[in-house]
Order: structure tokens, then sequence, then C-alpha cells
């Protein structure tokens, strides 16, 4: 499998869809002809290619290079063509411009949270088939287990800790410092303050309501009910709204609780992520609830990429193998 892209920096801001399309157009006519540059890197490429089983890919990003990755697995010959000189697209790590100083690299910006809960199946499989050297399951191996979540609080209020481990894997005795114990307590006593009693038991009571609701309620009724109105959030305190409403649904889905149905958010929130989680049931292996990539994601790639020399062409060249 090859990459192609047409040189173009991530920040170069004076291109078009009309540009991109006319000059891939021009590039996949070769292509189909047989005049397409670069090597196969996959193991099939050569029957691949004698067999016709070639493909083009438009775009290097999230999409693109799933559909690349099983199509070489499979024995096709595939080319994947990128406008930006970065693979990845929004998945991809972006240096924040005048960060690196001093010889030290600059700081990686991401494109949203860079999270993969321990229920996750489809994606932990695509990453144990990607190799990575030194590193037995591929990619995968580059996954490590969080430990907490930091709710962030402002006005001087202490942030907020959530543990993120299996009931059955409890700290390691050099998490449990002074400091980490002064901080749990700080933030159970200040949530305790701040959220109405009466409230977090009504909070408690929808839990159960969702969790004892047959497939056919949580199905004819639950879906079309706002997750919002099911916690009663507009009746609530701010504190409730914050923490239970708002920042539930926005910090671990990336949704608004105002629209987002209650049956999406009670079956990936509270029970796929954080009570099945807790419990150990239905995990990636021994996964925790939550985990995330060593390294910022550009620098422990998620493609079976690297680039290659290409002499006598305009477009660089990414050997893939499937």
């Amino acid at each position: 499998m090859t990459i192609e892209h047409a040189q173009q920096s991530q920040e170069h801001n004076g291109h078009s869809r009309r540009r991109f399309l006319t000059a891939t157009g021009g590039a996949v006519a070769g292509f189909v002809g047989g005049e397409a540059i670069g090597a196969l890197g996959a193991a099939g490429g050569a029957a691949a290619a004698s067999s016709g089983k070639r493909v083009a890919v438009l775009g290097g990003g999230v999409s693109g290079l799933s559909a690349a990755h099983e199509l070489a697995e499979r024995g096709y010959e595939v080319t994947v063509y990128e406008y930006y000189d970065v693979l990845g697209g929004k998945a991809r790590s972006m240096d924040v411009p005048g960060t690196g100083t001093g010889g030290r690299k600059p700081l990686p910006g991401e494109h949203g949270f860079r999270f993969f809960p321990g229920f996750y199946r489809n994606l932990p499989d695509t990453m144990r088939r990607i190799p990575f050297p030194g590193n037995a399951n591929g990619v995968h191996g580059n996954l490590r287990s969080g430990t907490e979540e930091l709710f962030a609080r402002g006005s001087g209020r202490p942030d907020l800790h959530f543990p993120l481990r299996r009931v059955t894997t409890p700290p390691a005795p050099g998490d449990l410092t002074p400091s980490w114990i002064r901080d749990q307590i700080l933030s159970v006593l200040d949530l305790a303050t701040h959220l109405p009693a009466h409230e977090a038991a009504y909070f408690a009571d929808r839990l159960l309501v969702h969790l004892t609701s047959c497939d056919a309620r949580r199905e004819g009724q639950w879906e079309k009910v706002a997750w919002w109105d099911f916690i009663r959030a507009g009746e609530m305190s701010r504190e409730y709204q914050v923490l239970l409403g708002i920042g539930q649904t926005r910090n671990l889905v990336a949704t608004r609780a105002e629209i987002a149905s209650t049956r999406t958010v009670g079956r990936v929130i509270i029970e796929a992520l954080i009570l099945w989680g807790l419990l150990g049931r239905g995990m990636d292996g021994d996964a925790d609830v939550d985990r995330a990539t060593a390294t910022p994601s550009s620098r422990r790639p998620s493609t079976p990429c690297s680039p290659t020399p290409d002499s006598g062409s305009s477009a660089a060249v990414y050997g893939c193998r499937g």
C-alpha cells in the first residue's frame, strides 16, 4: 500500500476541494493505467497487482486509512491520496507554534481528547493488527490505563477526582500519597456542601429507573427523552446541572445533555463506561475503565505507514503494510 500527497503543509490555507480533486483525478488516471508511483509494502502486493485488485482511496484521515488497512490485509494493492503533508486527519497531533524552544519538541495539540474506554472492541482490534516496533500487540501496546478522571473546577474550588479503575484493581501503594489523599477528601467535602442530598438521591433514583427498564421501554420511550429532561436538571441546582447533566455528557461522550437521548447517555456513560467498567464486565481483555496513549497521537502512530523516498515525482509516498 502506498500513500501519496500534494506536499501541502497542514497550515496551508490557499487550497480548495476542486484543486485537490483535479490533481488527484490526474493521479488516479495514471494509477488506473498502471503508472502509480511507490512500491507495495503488503506481502500480497505482487499477487494483487497481477490479479487487478487495485484500489485508490481519497483522503488519509481516519476513514481513509482504516479502509486502506482493511483492504491491504485482504490482498489489495492500495494507494491513498492525501492533500496535506501529514496523515491522520483530525486524529493527528498538531504542533503548537512557537513552543519548540530550547531544544524541546513543540507542544502537541489534539483535536479533542484521546481516550479509549475499556469496553471498546473494534478499535483495539484494529490497533493490534497495526505493527509497531517492539510491541507484540502492535499499536495497541501503546495504550496505558488511566487511574482517575479530573473534573476541573473554577472560583478556587478544589477539583473533583473520580476513580477510573475496576473494583478489583485497587490503587498501587505509590499512588496513595498524602497530597492524593488530601485532594480526595477535599473534593468529596466540597461536593457534599454544594450538591443537595435530596438531589443526589433523586439522581440515584433515576439511574435505577433506567437500569431496570426493559429494552422495549428504552427504545420506545427513553430514546425520545433528552437526558436533561430525564434527570429533571432544569429544576435542580446549578451544581446538579453542571456535574450530573452537562459535565457527564460533554466530558465523556462530547454531546449535549439537552438533546442527547436518555437511552444513549444511560447506556454508554452509566452502564458501559462506569457501571460495567468498574465491575470489569465486557471489557477488552484486562483493560481498565479508561485508557490513553503513552504519547501524543502522531508520535505513537496508529497507521501502518512509514515515509519512503520518492524520486522524480512531485508527490511524497508512504509505504504501508497491511
